[in-house]
């Protein structure tokens, strides 16, 4: 699942890491969601690593469209190089699915009690701990539980304590 198909979400190594998958002899599937501002280049990587069978670009979905996508996900899975939230996490975790990701955002503070992080840039990294959520049921559901729990704690309004506090902490150093 993505939101955009680009050069900091970084679908390359994500491309990568299934191919490590398929070469395990794993069976998947991924739904890509998001526009596509590389032209095309991630579906012809998909093709040139011979995962494209296990793939499906959406492009672009509006949120009710997306939100049956994420319910039926088995996990979010996220390669980007780095993010703020990212907000792909926050939409899964608030339907009960954990993400596997690269340590970015709330992947990098919540893992590894909420979800599982590793280094950008690692497909086999990232394969690997996809192979061990998706092997794990426990383990799976045991993430998705505490990633829910902080989804619907760590809303709007926590941000926006937590941004404040940080500006007046910052405005007293002055």
């Amino acid at each position: 699942m993505c939101t955009s198909l680009n050069r900091v979400k970084d679908q390359g190594t994500l491309l990568r890491a299934l191919r490590v998958l398929a070469d395990r002899g794993r069976d998947f599937h991924l739904d890509v969601v998001g526009e596509d501002t590389l032209g095309g280049e991630i579906e012809t990587l998909a093709a040139e690593l011979g995962v494209a069978k296990h793939i499906r670009f959406h492009g672009f979905l509006p949120q009710r469209e997306l939100r049956r996508v994420v319910e039926a996900a088995h996990v979010a899975v996220v390669s980007s190089r780095h993010e703020a939230g990212p907000l792909v996490v926050l939409e899964a975790a608030a339907v009960g699915v954990p993400t596997v990701g690269t340590a970015v955002g709330h992947i990098a503070e919540w893992s590894p009690q909420a979800a599982v992080a590793v280094p950008c840039l690692d497909p086999g990294a990232l394969a690997g701990a996809l192979e061990r959520v998706l092997a794990d049921e426990d383990l799976r559901l045991l993430l998705a539980a505490e990633a829910q729990r902080r989804a619907e704690r760590e809303d709007a309004e926590h941000t926006a304590r937590e941004f404040a506090a940080l500006y007046a902490d910052l405005a007293g150093q002055h």
